[in-house]
């Protein structure tokens, strides 16, 4: 069998490098003024799938780097998203809402990356699947500005039409999922629309 080249086992190892906590928290931020939706989408998602990886590690044996191997690249059965969500899931490192919030954005990552034709969160088939994120929905409803009321303290501010996008949905499911799962809960989340204006802003998670 031939040997890879160098230069193709470097771009490899880089390639399953999961950025740390500090690293995730400004990589995230600058994520939301990315104006392309692949983009955004691909890597948020690809932060996810690293951090789920991180904590599934966390609760295993240690392994040396050819049982790793095994386990995580190639065929192995921990080789994909969605088997590390999976085994998450069975481990209990977080419930099935999460869970269920984790398949949803694998589901439109994969439609971002493997999708023959240009779309985005405005394609009526994304935006529907967006509707799905739960934990979006919960922060929507719990943080939202009361009608005429001023903001309490460390609240989400919504838009004056009182929904958040499909794109922002999904980036602020993401963002909280991360922080969740990798219990670095302290990034202020910030959401902006198409022209990059501040939508909401919240304070250190509790």
């Amino acid at each position: 069998m031939t040997s890879e080249p160098g230069s193709i086992l470097t771009l490899k190892r880089m390639m399953r490098d999961t950025p740390g906590s500090d690293e995730i928290k400004a990589i995230l931020a600058d994520l939301f003024s990315e104006k392309n939706d692949q983009a955004f989408a691909v890597t948020i998602a690809a932060i996810l799938d690293g951090v789920v990886e991180r904590t599934v590690r966390k609760k295993l044996v240690c392994l040396n780097k050819r049982e790793e191997k095994e386990l995580f690249d190639g065929t192995g059965p921990l080789a994909t998203f969605s088997a590390r969500i999976r085994i998450g899931y069975a481990l209990g490192l977080f419930d099935r809402f999460i869970r269920d919030d984790l398949e949803t954005i694998r589901e439109i990552r994969n439609a971002f990356a493997h999708t023959k034709k240009v779309i985005s969160f405005d394609s009526a088939e994304v935006s529907t699947v967006c509707t799905r994120l739960i934990l979006a929905e919960n922060v929507e409803k719990q943080l939202r500005t009361p009608p005429g009321g001023p903001l309490p303290k460390g609240a989400i501010k919504f838009p004056a039409h009182g929904r958040i996008t499909a794109r922002s949905r999904f980036g602020l499911t993401a963002t909280l999922l991360v922080l969740d799962i990798d219990s670095a809960k302290t990034m202020p989340v910030i959401m902006r629309n198409s022209t990059g204006a501040a939508l909401s802003e919240r304070g250190p998670l509790q």
